[in-house]
């Protein structure tokens, strides 16, 4: 069993498992334990943070998949590969948070008439954006370290357990709403964390670059796979959370909260492409280093035929059990 196999196995196990807990979460407890418009806030703030984390990373997880077999050197600390990602990642959290304050007003006034419980916890967007920058720059890290499922453990199952320890305890009256957003932002927060302190761990948390090992060659790719990383990303992430943000504005924030736990079920169909997509990228990096191009082309119609076939099938699941869902979920 080759280590695509291997890992996409676990990572798909944990996935799932991942799913099955977000499921009792989002899809079960959520509409039942909150408000309308409280299910909008927290939407409303994962949707703003992953957006704001996505243009902090300024297309370098893009770089990482894409580049990192160029610099790829253990005994070396691959060259200074992470310290290329701390600084321009850090740059990138900055610009994102001026680009934040420059939002904010225009944010506060749009949702003023129509969300203002939003904006009371709007602030929570910052430390959301800075640790899902942080998450997600060394979990592709650990992708092309071959080591794709501590990121998908963390962030699937890990993740998903604290919120639901959250909520069980918002429903047990330790905290009111305001103690729930702090507890609900550390959960979110925690991958974060704890993936950098394994990092620094396994002696890899190496910020310092090694400028004399690029090349001009090689510095203008890594500008051209960048631009095209934050043109791509941000692009993907708009796709997927500006809906949110439009309809806040249009409808306000009950309609968030309806609309968001509607969606929850259609983003099930995707579990398949969390885990694969991951190691399948890195390797898609190694082969085009290589120049292995038959590879590449057998890890596409392999990795995307699995995906299709599986999320057909979940796809399926939902669709016949939709009046089910519909039943279960509050009028």
């Amino acid at each position: 069993m080759g280590i695509i196999e291997k890992q996409s196995i676990k990572g798909s196990f944990y996935s799932y498992i991942g799913a099955i807990i977000g499921f009792i979460t989002a899809g079960l407890l959520q509409p039942i334990v909150f408000s309308k418009a409280e299910n909008g806030v927290i939407d409303l703030l994962t949707s703003w943070s992953l957006i704001f984390a996505t243009l902090a990373s300024l297309g370098l997880n893009n770089v990482t998949v894409r580049l990192f077999p160029w610099f790829r050197n253990k005994g070396n600390h691959h060259n200074g590969f992470f310290g290329i990602l701390f600084w321009v990642n850090l740059s990138g959290f900055l610009l994102a948070l001026i680009l934040y304050f420059l939002l904010r007003p225009w944010i506060i006034a749009d949702s003023a008439d129509t969300s203002a419980l939003f904006i009371r916890y709007m602030d929570y967007i910052i430390p959301l954006t800075a640790f899902t920058t942080i998450y997600l720059v060394i979990d592709i890290y650990y992708s092309v370290l071959m080591n794709a499922v501590r990121g998908i453990f963390l962030k699937e199952f890990v993740q998903r357990v604290l919120i639901l320890i959250v909520i069980l305890g918002f429903v047990m009256g330790l905290f009111r709403f305001k103690g729930f957003i702090l507890f609900y932002t550390i959960a979110l927060s925690l991958p974060g964390i704890i993936i950098a302190i394994l990092l620094m761990k396994d002696g890899e948390f190496i910020i310092k670059t090694q400028p004399g090992f690029l090349d001009e060659h090689l510095k203008k790719s890594l500008v051209s796979v960048a631009f095209y990383g934050v043109t791509i990303g941000f692009s993907n992430i708009l796709i997927l959370y500006m809906d949110r943000i439009m309809i806040n504005s249009y409808l306000g924030l009950d309609a968030v909260g309806i609309y968001g736990r509607a969606a929850f079920y259609g983003t099930l169909v995707s579990i398949p492409i969390r885990s694969v997509s991951k190691i399948s990228a890195v390797m898609i990096g190694q082969n085009w280093k290589d120049n292995n191009i038959p590879a590449i082309n057998k890890l596409y119609r392999d990795t995307s035929l699995h995906q299709v076939i599986f999320g057909l099938l979940i796809f399926m699941g939902i669709w016949g059990n939709i009046s089910n869902i519909f039943h279960i979920l509050p009028q």
